[in-house]
């Protein structure tokens, strides 16, 4: 399996702190890898880019219970310290307010790998 390059606004994996901007290196079954981008994504050979915040895979059973308003931060760091392991798979936030990092009505997520 090849190694994906996939970049997004923000992320935020277990273990680490927001990133903005930036890449992560994936394989399958192999915890992903931050490339930090110093709060801007450059144009990469091969580089996926997505608007959003990269996040483990397990948050998709956290979301469900988020209300408008809550802080994305907080949210998903409860979530990560319920679990205490690392992202084996990546999800997508976006349909957030990104000035406040705050779920809105319009929040959803998207399957990554």
């Amino acid at each position: 399996m090849a190694t994906r390059k996939i970049g997004a606004s923000y992320i935020l994996l277990p273990g680490h702190p927001l990133a903005r901007g930036g890449h992560v290196l994936w394989r399958a079954g192999e915890e992903p890898v931050i490339v930090e981008g110093r709060g801007a994504t450059r144009e990469e050979e091969a580089l996926e880019f997505h608007g959003g915040m990269i996040v483990a895979g397990f948050i998709s059973d956290a979301v469900a219970g988020w209300q408008p308003g809550d802080s994305i931060l907080e949210r998903v760091m409860a979530a990560y310290a319920l679990r205490q392991q690392p992202a084996r798979d990546l999800l997508l936030l976006q349909g957030v307010d990104w000035e406040t990092l705050a779920w809105t009505a319009r929040g959803h997520i998207t399957k990554l790998t």
